[in-house]
């Protein structure tokens, strides 16, 4: 089975996208390791699917699959590159859209070459010790602060909390280090995919985490190894705001087994 694939990456957090509006797609979990993986296959972080939507109200659903070919309910940096996606297959001639996944609905919008989502309000999970916060914001996250973020061997640190109890579904863990109120720098573990350059949600959860201790202002930029960020949050029972780029990369086709 040949299936067209669009190649897109926010901050460097590069994913297959899939136009499913007009024909279904399916693909296991076995295909999706097999197409994630960077020497044998195209290569990415997770997978997208868009499909048309079920639900009054909803434009499109959207569907996230890791690199492990785990379905998951969240992907800030994805919901970016779909929106980018929709303008640029022509799917609908808005300028912001409403998505449905497996576990929230995501509100984009296009803002010139940047694009807004709204995420979930966030909701508090118990913490672990030592921790700022643990925080569901579709996809649960786990938020330490650090005084530098380059000197971690992410590997390393995350490992204890593959198999958490606290954390069933298996938890991405954050790493903060605070420059100042308006600015942070980051790096995430992925559930499902490892180390990556960037993680949406991440960026969100580590603000959010940070601000319920007081330790950042409303608006704070996010430093990742791919780039920058914007993310916004009053607070309370206020959504989060994610704003940055989303890049087409390449389109091509792939052989499926």
């Amino acid at each position: 089975m040949k299936i067209q694939f669009s190649k897109m990456q926010s901050l460097g957090n590069d994913f297959v996208v899939i136009d499913a509006t007009q024909k279904p797609f399916s693909v296991t979990p076995l295909q999706i390791q097999r197409m994630a993986d960077r020497r044998l296959g195209i290569g990415f972080d997770q997978l997208l699917v868009l499909e048309e939507s079920t639900q009054a109200g909803i434009d499109f659903n959207y569907r996230i699959f890791n690199a492990d070919g785990g379905e998951v309910g969240q992907c800030g940096n994805g919901a970016r590159c779909m929106a980018r996606f929709i303008e640029l297959k022509s799917l609908s001639d808005k300028k912001a859209w409403k998505l449905s996944t497996i576990s929230t609905i995501l509100n984009v919008e296009l803002i010139g070459d940047q694009v807004r989502v709204e995420m979930p309000v966030p909701n508090f999970l118990a913490t672990l010790d030592g921790a700022l916060a643990a925080v569901d914001l579709g996809n649960p996250h786990v938020v330490f602060q650090v005084e530098a973020v380059d000197e971690l061997d992410l590997d390393l640190m995350a490992a204890p909390f593959a198999g958490h109890s606290a954390f069933p579904q298996g938890v991405n863990v954050s790493f903060v280090q605070i420059i100042d109120e308006d600015h942070i720098r980051l790096r995430v573990y992925e559930r499902g995919v490892g180390t990556t350059l960037a993680c949406g949600s991440g960026a969100c959860a580590a603000v959010v985490a940070a601000r319920s201790q007081g330790r950042v202002h409303a608006k704070v930029q996010v430093d990742q190894p791919g780039g920058r960020c914007q993310v916004e949050w009053e607070g309370d029972a206020f959504p989060v705001y994610l704003i940055g780029p989303a890049e087409h990369c390449f389109e091509g086709n792939i052989l499926l087994e």
